[in-house]
């Protein structure tokens, strides 16, 4: 069975790179700027003058004060879907407005149809080819930093398998999931907890279907369902409790992440208008338009490149040795 997979994933996967070679590479070239310059001496002598007389003006102003502004976030993720050829991969995003997605690391083997969570530092995507039912998987282990992975093909895989949208809950450890009910399967949903070494998802109950799933420092599970609700899930039973509605409502699988730093919410909502990004404030459920994606994109597994430990938090303590005397 193994072999007969690695086959068949090894020329299809032949097939994706000779598809992505003719596709054509959507790139953000920044114009080219010369460097300031200045002619002459006298020039230079009456631009530091100017600049010296603009500060001291600024500290004479009692009234105005120097702000430092904080950087945009950067958010992360493997796209999914583009209304315009583009390569897989993983794509950079700027919460900022106008901002658009940069192609950060393409491969493609990375078609995460199959899931993508980042989690403790590492990515993983889960990605699967049917041929006349017959599931293909790919499963990769991705040290994004250095764009390089691990796989494996597994071979006992199904399509209750398929996690998204999920979430890593760093008070718990465990990747939390949206997947078909294996005791049905038919279109109900279940909370399941994914084991990030094999894929394999384990039902933890039913739950209505969520289009976008995130966890905050402390370990609360938001989601958002198909009608844009805002609600805060309970890991061990699947129920949900409504924060209130978005406005926003999605029409596919979705991805969000939470800031842990700010307690804010990052989503990629994809609606019947197309992509955007929003921010949601986890306590009133109120979205925040960032930035319209042109052309749309469709991610998963939106991630941040941040620690669990709080800001200040002493590091983990290493090399330590126990002594008894």
């Amino acid at each position: 069975m193994v072999d007969k997979n690695l086959s068949v994933v090894i020329a299809f996967k032949n097939f994706l790179h000779t598809f992505a070679a003719r596709t054509p590479r959507v790139e953000s070239r920044e114009p080219y700027q010369s460097p300031f310059y200045l002619p002459n001496c006298n020039l230079m002598a009456k631009f530091y003058q100017s600049i010296a007389l603009a500060g001291a003006a600024l500290l004479a102003t009692p009234a105005m004060q120097l702000q430092a502004q904080p950087d945009p976030v950067t958010l992360y993720g493997v796209k999914i879907y583009c209304e315009e050829g583009v390569y897989s991969g993983v794509y950079s995003i700027e919460a900022s407005e106008g901002a658009q997605p940069q192609l950060y690391w393409s491969d493609g083997d990375m078609l995460g149809n199959g899931g993508v969570v980042y989690a403790d530092g590492k990515l993983y995507v889960l990605s699967y080819l049917d041929f006349y039912g017959m599931q293909t998987w790919t499963y990769l282990t991705c040290d994004v930093e250095n764009k390089q992975y691990d796989y494996i093909f597994p071979d006992d895989l199904q399509l209750t398998d398929i996690g998204t949208p999920s979430t890593y809950d760093p008070a718990t450890g465990n990747v939390y999931a949206i997947s078909l009910d294996p005791a049905t399967l038919d279109n109900s949903t279940v909370l399941s907890i994914m084991d990030l070494t094999t894929a394999r998802k384990t039902t933890v109950a039913p739950i209505e279907r969520m289009a976008a799933m995130a966890a905050d420092r402390a370990g609360t599970l938001y989601g958002i369902d198909m009608a844009g609700t805002l609600c805060v899930i309970d890991k061990h039973t699947g129920a949900t409790t409504a924060v209130g509605s978005t406005g926003v409502v999605p029409n596919a699988n979705n991805t969000a992440v939470i800031d842990y730093n700010t307690g804010v919410m990052y989503w990629n909502a994809y609606t019947a208008d197309g992509g955007f990004l929003y921010t949601v404030d986890v306590a009133t459920a109120e979205a925040t338009l960032v930035t319209t994606f042109s052309p749309s994109y469709q991610f998963d597994g939106l991630f941040l490149i941040q620690s669990a430990a709080s800001e200040g938090a002493p590091a983990q303590a290493t090399d330590v040795e126990a002594r008894f005397e």
